[in-house]
């Protein structure tokens, strides 16, 4: 669920956004983007997470810790 996921990658401000307009992902940068398309792998919990650049946007300290929040069984493949 949104409430418990976003504030895991550092979006927990778009919570008010998320409930009350229906076209709030296009108002995002694009950190914000990358960091909810993670949220949404967060939220799946898949076997193997295939990223296409992860968490470019970000630094490396911070893309390592969002990382960090995959499940240890979630195998991670990334492209670059």
């Amino acid at each position: 669920d949104a409430e418990l996921v976003l504030p895991l990658v550092g979006l927990q401000s778009l919570l008010p956004a998320a409930e009350r307009a229906a076209n709030w992902e296009d108002l995002l940068s694009q950190e914000q983007q990358q960091r909810l398309s993670f949220a949404r792998v967060l939220l799946r919990g898949p076997s193997l997470a295939v990223l296409d650049e992860p968490l470019a946007s970000l630094d490396a300290e911070e893309a390592s810790q969002l990382l960090q929040q995959l499940p240890a069984e979630t195998a991670v493949l990334t492209l670059s």
